[in-house]
């Protein structure tokens, strides 16, 4: 294990609100005799706190060697006997018996990112009993515009030709990616917005617009976005900038094409399209003063992916099905100009027809092909 594996595991220990949370709810959660499934178990912490609870089995699934030294673990707590390593992706692996409970902390700083809707989705299936628990149980996002300087200056640099060349294509994938940051790098310049709350087994879209107005002039750098996970009735832990108790996790930062800097009474208007199954997140933010609009940005995380021409080659190809599918079809080859690169089309025609594909990998397959037909006809 390397040292920056050490220092990231021992922060989990040393995050006493997130220790404490767990603790709390797998105390509500857990009866004596349970069987727990711990996913992404790493050195067991989890499931050192289920065993603790009452649990008399934990499952501690991870793909990692990690499983050795939190079997050692185990043992010098005199829970050997009760943890039982299980090593694999979640996936792909089974349990002997169907679990009562299922915990996990994969949990990224806007809760998609980091895999827990994925795995929970499958153990649900899969794993747990029919009525048996999932820890977090479900999750609320949150939304606000900020000033984020540090991300500011690593995305603008790509537009200031640096070392003397022209790097506006990195600049479009900058401005299409969600940025990790730490709460405290950035400072909140509206009031906070509740998006929407979901199961965290849940794998469906969700679309939702918040409103922020402002109440005195501030600059906005992008839109900040936070969780807060209920772990089980009445404990809740959360990664959000406007608590102090908060646990150890980034939040995601979503970048805007160029700063803004809004008067007071100005508003913006933010919608976010979520799909959890492909990871595929987009944001259209609009901004208005009175009736005027000011401007009105499009950003998907499709446009912030690296894809080369061999990628699109590679795409293979695929009927026209003239249903939702053929007028998103119709609206890329619409687009096709000889200026815009497949990648870019393929991104709006995401945010304009989100659900006219099973997944966003379809819709690239889909998309690239007929864009690379339609291309050689016009030749």
């Amino acid at each position: 294990m390397s040292s920056n594996a050490l220092t990231e595991h021992a922060g989990y220990f040393r995050d006493q609100r997130k220790v404490d949370a767990y603790r709390r709810a797998l105390s509500v959660v857990v009866r004596p005799g349970d069987t727990i499934v711990d996913l992404g178990s790493g050195t067991g912490l989890l499931g050192l706190l289920a065993a603790e609870a009452g649990a008399s089995t934990v499952y501690m699934v991870d793909e990692g060697s990690i499983l050795g030294v939190a079997c050692e673990v185990a043992e010098r707590n005199g829970l050997g006997d009760r943890l039982i390593p299980i090593r694999g992706h979640s996936a792909d692996v089974a349990v002997p018996t169907p679990a009562d409970v299922v915990v996990c902390d994969q949990i990224g700083g806007f809760v998609y990112d980091a895999g827990v809707l994925d795995f929970f989705h499958d153990a649900k299936a899969r794993l747990l009993r029919p009525g048996g628990a999932l820890i977090p149980s479900a999750f609320t996002l949150f939304a606000a515009p900020v000033i984020a300087p540090e991300v500011r200056d690593a995305i603008d640099v790509w537009s200031t030709r640096p070392a003397g060349f022209d790097t506006e294509p990195l600049h479009r994938l900058a401005v299409n990616n969600a940025w990790h940051v730490e709460p405290d790098d950035v400072e909140i310049t509206a009031t906070a917005s509740s998006l929407f709350t979901f199961d965290s087994a849940s794998l469906e879209p969700v679309r939702t617009t918040a409103e922020f107005e402002f109440d005195r002039s501030a600059g906005v750098d992008g839109i900040l976005g936070w969780f807060d996970a209920e772990l089980a009735p009445a404990v809740h832990l959360t990664n959000s900038p406007e608590v102090v108790d908060r646990m150890r996790r980034w939040c995601n930062f979503y970048p805007l094409a160029q700063p803004l800097q809004v008067e007071s009474g100005d508003r913006l208007d933010v919608t976010i399209d979520l799909r959890p199954a492909s990871s595929l997140m987009a944001w259209t933010v609009t901004w208005q003063r009175g009736t005027e609009r000011l401007g009105r940005w499009r950003h998907s995380t499709v446009l912030g992916q690296f894809m080369s021409p061999e990628d699109l080659a590679r795409a293979g190809t695929s009927p026209l099905q003239l249903t939702e599918q053929g007028a998103a079809i119709a609206a890329a080859l619409a687009d096709v100009d000889g200026k815009a690169t497949a990648a870019e089309i393929i991104g709006r025609v995401l945010i304009d027809h989100p659900d006219a594909f099973a997944s966003e990998a379809r819709a690239r397959t889909v998309l690239a092909a007929q864009i690379a037909k339609w291309t050689r006809a016009q030749r």
